[in-house]
């Protein structure tokens, strides 16, 4: 989640408000754990601090991806020989017990965890973007994975763990067990503006103003339509533009008249005839597991 700190008034005009103090993020994360499990209480999927399956709608409809999700939060294996089993991890040579963080504005309470010391200043625009791919950074980098000789999946972390653990191994069924839990509902927006930032808020015209500049007002609608000339040139490295006498050819007119157009190539001697369409016939596999019902 990325807002702003401070408020906007009726006007437009921005209100900063100060840094919170520790004991603002330890209440933070108090109402945070006690607003979150009130929302999943009344909606069945717990039962105080229980999971309910009996009530889990999403276990009731699709067992296998709840139950993934569940092992995914755990990084435990949902499926397979390895059912239950921890990640393996390459390069692991201690075992570390893990510790909640400490720090600056930050809390930490039964599982729920709160970081807000980081502030990007109103003017620092490339910060605020550094900000903004965080937040929407992939889950996964693709120049990260790889395999080995028994074609496992071999994914390298951007930091090694406290216990010194550099990669992680799957198995390809793993794998893409973990992306599953990956997919977002069907029709769920990604991302959400609210506030003064949502696309019907009052204030918006107040607080996001984009202003023309003379050069953005004067400035013509790009074409992105390429010539075919260029679309020639571009995939097949066929000049057309080119005579062969070594000069450039002008387009002076296009001819749209077919007896026109015929007349041109019969006096060029280019064959002119159109050619004759195939019907469309079945795929080769269509015809191999014919042969082999018979």
């Amino acid at each position: 989640m990325l807002f702003a700190n401070g408020v906007f008034l009726e006007s437009g005009e921005f209100k900063m408000l100060p840094a919170p103090r520790n004991e603002d993020i330890e209440q933070m994360v108090v109402t945070l754990k006690t607003r979150v499990l009130r929302s999943l209480t009344k909606k069945g999927y717990i039962n105080g601090y229980d999971l309910n399956h009996e009530e889990d709608q999403l276990m009731a409809q699709s067992p296998l991806f709840a139950e993934g999700m569940s092992c995914s939060v755990t990084r435990t294996i949902a499926w397979g020989e390895r059912r239950g089993q921890k990640i393996e991890r390459i390069g692991q040579f201690q075992q570390t017990q893990w510790a909640p963080p400490k720090g600056t504005r930050c809390s930490y309470l039964d599982g729920f965890s709160l970081h807000a010391n980081v502030a990007i200043g109103a003017q620092d625009r490339e910060g605020l973007e550094h900000l903004c791919r965080y937040i929407n950074r992939p889950a996964i980098a693709n120049h990260r994975l790889s395999k080995d000789n028994q074609g496992n999946i071999i994914y390298q972390l951007k930091r090694s763990y406290g216990d010194g653990t550099t990669h992680l191994r799957f198995t390809p069924e793993q794998f893409i067990e973990k992306l599953i839990a990956l997919v977002p509902p069907p029709r769920a927006n990604l991302a959400r503006y609210h506030g003064v930032f949502a696309p019907n808020a009052s204030l918006r015209s107040k607080v996001v103003i984009k202003k023309k500049t003379a050069a953005e007002k004067t400035k013509k609608k790009t074409s992105y339509r390429l010539l075919w000339a260029r679309l020639l040139k571009r995939v097949f490295t066929i000049e057309v533009s080119k005579c062969q006498c070594g000069g450039t050819l002008k387009l002076i007119s296009p001819i749209f008249d077919t007896k026109a157009i015929i007349g041109i190539l019969q006096s060029l001697k280019i064959e002119c005839k159109l050619p004759q369409f195939a019907p469309a016939r079945a795929p080769p596999q269509a015809d191999f597991f014919r042969d082999i019902a018979v």
